[in-house]
């Protein structure tokens, strides 16, 4: 008994309180419990204990032995055993009633990505011109597409063209009539802008520089629409790449008419009129695709969320951590109160004396 006080002593004036008030505190808590319990024994720093007693390793100072913590939590095991099973059950419940999303996924690359060069070397002949041409009207490279895909412009072209915004807001839907809910609040009132940012929320784009490639999947409610979403996106790209491709042919054929009409040189002629047959070649082969689809969108056969075991084995550790680490914190404070009290009283009594 005498050591162990001794031991809460010595110890206990390597910690940061007031000489007075440390060992008045500890000696209090001394008094209160006479047998320290597996609690008192993880908190208060204890001395190096001999080899026969440590099972051959002697502990260092301040060292907390698990088997101790151990101990302690199976004094407590009901209460850790039901907020555990809490937790979980929360976690399963969660995982039941959480709905159902699936994922679909394709992978595409632009067609003559890899041929730009090359286009560029033939305008490259024609001078200083031809160069300036072949730059600015060379095929879309893989790095806009990452920023067509995430404008509103695609987004809102693929819910108008293909009637989405039903699908989109279906509480908002009135099925049987045909026709739109009225919704007295502006905010919650479907428009194409909101129905477009859902669908551009709901994307995942991964862009592969090196290779030229790019994987474009969407998260759904249903296998169906999910893989409906990533093909009209692949539509709409390749529509709104078209466009683009002919715009700019359009307006550099137009330039180079108007060029080769105030010029004499039959050569510099001959180099404009060539020039001139490169761009209505570019507005003949962008009636074609612009992508290469090398993996359609597949229907998804299995859920993607919510992942029922994943959310099992976090809401089981979850659970154990917290009940844990709330036995510990019940057992400080209950030590911290006790021993307060015991001061006050104490104090009292000197006091009246």
């Amino acid at each position: 008994m005498n050591r162990r006080f001794g031991t809460l002593t010595r110890e206990g004036e390597e910690l940061n309180f007031g000489r007075s008030v440390r060992s008045k505190f500890l000696r209090l808590l001394y008094q209160n419990y006479a047998r320290l319990s597996p609690f008192d024994e993880v908190l208060v720093i204890s001395e190096q204990r001999p080899l026969s007693q440590s099972n051959g390793a002697n502990p260092r100072p301040g060292e907390i032995e698990i088997t101790r913590i151990l101990f302690i939590l199976w004094q407590h095991r009901k209460f850790v055993a039901i907020v555990t099973t809490i937790f979980t059950l929360l976690g399963l419940i969660l995982g039941l009633i959480g709905k159902p999303s699936y994922y679909s996924e394709a992978t595409f690359t632009v067609k003559g990505t890899n041929k730009e060069s090359g286009v560029a070397s033939i305008f490259s002949q024609f001078g200083t011109l031809g160069s300036q041409l072949g730059a600015a009207s060379g095929t879309t490279s893989i790095t806009k597409i990452e920023v067509i895909l995430k404008g509103h412009e695609l987004s809102e072209a693929v819910v108008e063209n293909n009637h989405l915004m039903p699908k989109l807001f279906p509480k908002q839907w009135d099925s049987v009539n045909g026709r739109w809910k009225e919704i007295k609040d502006p905010k919650m009132r479907p428009t194409l802008r909101r129905a477009g940012d859902n669908l551009k929320s709901s994307l995942k784009i991964d862009i592969d520089d090196k290779k030229g490639l790019v994987h474009l999947g969407t998260m759904q409610s249903t296998p169906e629409f999910a893989k409906e979403i990533v093909e009209y996106y692949i539509s709409g790209l390749n529509d709104i790449m078209r466009q683009k491709v002919v715009a700019d042919a359009e307006l550099n054929r137009k330039f180079l008419e108007d060029q080769a009409s105030h010029v004499t040189d039959p050569i510099l002629l001959d180099q404009l009129n060539a020039l001139i047959a490169l761009e209505v070649q570019k507005v003949m082969l962008a009636s074609s695709n612009s992508l290469d689809v090398l993996e359609s969108p597949q229907l998804p056969l299995m859920r993607s969320a919510p992942k029922r075991k994943q959310l099992l084995i976090i809401s089981f550790i979850g659970g154990l951590f917290i009940s844990s680490f709330g036995v510990f914190a019940w057992l400080g404070f209950k030590k911290l109160r006790s021993a307060m009290t015991t001061m006050q009283t104490e104090s009292a009594t000197t006091r009246s004396s």
